[in-house]
């Protein structure tokens, strides 16, 4: 996911500060899903495969039935691998340094500050959330994300 977010940041020319964001598995964004409607917090489990179906997802038959998949698969990373070469491996390395060292800094810094929909405890708080994300748990954290790098810029910035 980071490359992607890379290479579409140099393709489009901005800054990879601009394709940053908050995960949704953070804060209660990892434990809840918010059903709207009827406006109430669902409590995710973990998910569990046991070994009989991992047995299955590792066959011949799971294999054949998922074939396509695999393919497109294969095919989005060998064209995504195409574009970080033709952007240049330098530059990309460089634009994905500048990404990995923003995103810790978000993690640090704005992750545990973010208003999902549902509280750590199941609470349903869309108001609070509202005010963090874009829409439902979707861009989450948008505000000090922006915050951090003002500051993160202002910092660095020589007279």
């Amino acid at each position: 996911m980071d490359e992607s977010l890379v290479a579409l940041a140099l393709l489009l020319d901005i800054d990879v500060a601009d394709v940053l964001g908050t995960s949704s598995q953070v804060a209660g964004g990892s434990q809840y899903f918010f059903d709207q409607p009827p406006k109430r917090c669902v409590k995710l489990t973990k998910s569990f495969v046991s070994p009989a179906v991992q047995k299955y997802f590792e066959s011949d038959e799971w294999y054949a039935q998922h074939y396509g998949d695999y393919l497109l698969h294969a095919a989005a990373n060998r064209s995504l691998d195409l574009t970080i070469e033709r952007l240049g491996q330098d530059r990309f390395d460089d634009a994905m340094a500048r990404y990995q060292q923003l995103k810790k800094l978000e993690q640090e810094v704005c992750a545990p500050k973010v208003e999902f929909p549902c509280s750590n405890s199941g609470k349903p708080q869309p108001k609070k959330a509202r005010k963090e994300c874009y829409q439902r748990d979707f861009g989450c954290g948008y505000q000090c994300i922006d915050e951090m790098i003002e500051s993160a810029f202002s910092s660095t910035t020589v007279d």
